[in-house]
């Protein structure tokens, strides 16, 4: 078996130092734990604070048609006052 010559490289430079590696790996670090914090935060705020009242969305006037052009799903609310007679 015969051994192979290897060549020393080019431009001769340092080895990265030991201490810009770990700080290296503690932004990377943080920066994903800072992703994962914010997608937990942003999950939480949509599954357990939002006001959906156990609604799944769906639209019970949805079927009747014209629902494309426009017709509100919000239930109409009348004025305060509105059927109060006084006599």
């Amino acid at each position: 078996m015969a051994e192979h010559y290897v060549r020393p490289p080019l431009v001769a430079t340092e080895p990265p130092s030991p201490a810009a590696a770990r700080w290296r790996f503690r932004l990377v670090v943080g920066l994903i734990f800072l992703v994962v914090l914010g997608l937990l935060a942003l999950l939480l705020f949509n599954v357990i604070l939002s006001n959906s009242e156990g609604n799944p969305g769906l639209n019970p006037q949805g079927l009747r048609g014209g629902h494309w052009l426009g017709s509100s799903t919000v239930a109409s609310v009348p004025p305060s006052g509105a059927g109060i007679r006084l006599s």
